[in-house]
Formats: structure tokens, C-alpha cells, sequence
């Protein structure tokens, strides 16, 4: 099932305090669409998490396995050294 019909029967399912906090991005070129993903990576990096999970709304889900539709996004940390 895509995205929205899995999302649907799951918010049947499970109370809203014990879901993992989303945010949909509808229109990736669209500015006020890019700070608002912007801002739920800070925030979601403030919380004390790695990154978030980028996926496509339209793609199918498959257990156990994240396919190509799915993208994780993170901080690259780097350091300079002297040795």
C-alpha cells in the first residue's frame, strides 16, 4: 500500500502519543515546503536523534527492507586533524 492508505489504517490503530512524529513535504521545490523539512531535521536532531527518513509518498511499502524510495538524512560530521 502507498504512504497514505498505510497511514490512514494505522491512525485507526494506534493513539496519536504513541506514533512517530511526521512531516510531509508535499512540493519539493517549494520554499516554505524546504524550511518547514528543514526545521523538523533540527528539531528532530535537537531531540537527540541521527537524522530522519525521506520517503516517497507514492511508493509501496516493503517489510523488513528500505528500497530505493527511501532516502535517510543526516549530518556529516567532519573533522580536520593533524598527526
Amino acid at each position: 500500500l502507498p504512504y497514505t492508505e498505510r497511514h490512514t489504517a494505522l491512525a485507526r490503530l494506534v493513539p496519536e502519543h504513541l506514533r512517530v512524529r511526521r512531516a510531509l513535504v508535499p512540493e519539493a521545490g517549494d520554499a516554505d515546503a524546504r524550511r518547514a523539512a528543514d526545521a523538523f531535521l533540527a528539531e528532530t536532531l535537537e531531540r537527540g536523534h541521527e537524522g530522519v527518513v525521506v520517503k516517497d509518498l507514492a511508493a509501496a511499502y516493503s517489510a523488513g527492507r528500505r528500497g530505493a524510495s527511501w532516502l535517510k538524512v543526516k549530518p556529516v560530521h567532519t573533522l580536520d586533524l593533524v598527526v
